[in-house]
């Protein structure tokens, strides 16, 4: 069994914090990504959640002195910017590839189909990021209702990446009691990142390079999801 190494959360800032995602980075310094809940996180009249990123001594202990810093907030349409109660920027998760960190994260309503995810970069672990303008990546197909709180995990060989989410119970979403019953899922298919060629955007979208705000190389990522090819461009 588990053992609470405290008896006491990690660390209280005296507001809501959920989604923890810890990061060790390649020279051994240690990063702990969450998200401010927006139940008690109220900006500009409205309830947001947003991302932010602490540095860490070790597994259990926040470095002395460290401070807590804001990464993403909602800004996009997709995140739900026109509703004038909740906003949500949630869920993170960090990949790093050629020096850039890629920032996962999910916006949209967990509770109905507009649930879905989207990155952003960063040459530094503590930012500043950058979404990706073509967010979201990874959104509702008819399979498959609200996709999100991602988390990434290699095959033990380390070849291959894969991406765990949940989704709605029901696939016609919505905000009816049932769909708060979240099921993880396991793509179908490998989900890679991996430099880009030539790259068709699930959402309608694009052919050929295109310049990238957060620097490095063009990456794409694709895999199955819900009986159906996805993907999204880095």
């Amino acid at each position: 069994p588990y053992t609470d190494v405290h008896g006491a959360p990690l660390f209280d800032l005296g507001y809501a914090n959920i989604d923890p995602n810890f990061y060790m980075d390649d020279d051994g310094r240690m990063y702990l990504y969450y998200s401010r809940d927006c139940s008690e996180n109220v900006v500009d009249g409205h309830h947001v959640s947003q991302i932010y990123v602490v540095e860490m001594e070790d597994y259990t202990h926040v470095k002395e002195g460290a401070e807590h810093i804001l990464c993403i907030t909602p800004e996009q349409p997709w995140e739900l910017l026109n509703n004038a109660d909740y906003q949500w920027n949630e869920g993170p998760d960090i990949l790093k590839k050629d020096g850039t960190y890629y920032l996962f994260y999910s916006g949209g309503f967990y509770g109905d189909r507009s649930y879905s995810m989207g990155y952003a970069t960063s040459s530094s672990p503590l930012g500043p990021f950058t979404k990706y303008e073509g967010n979201p990546i990874i959104s509702t197909t008819e399979n498959a209702s609200g996709p999100g709180n991602n988390s990434f995990f290699y095959t033990l060989d380390g070849k291959e990446l894969f991406n765990a989410y949940h989704t709605h119970s029901s696939c016609h979403g919505g905000r009816q009691p049932q769909t708060h019953n979240r099921p993880v899922r396991l793509p179908r298919g490998r989900h890679i990142l991996h430099e880009r060629s030539d790259h068709n955007h699930a959402a309608g979208g694009f052919r050929g390079e295109r310049p990238h705000k957060g620097g490095g190389k063009l990456y794409s990522f694709s895999f199955l999801h819900g009986g159906r090819k996805t993907g999204g461009s880095a």
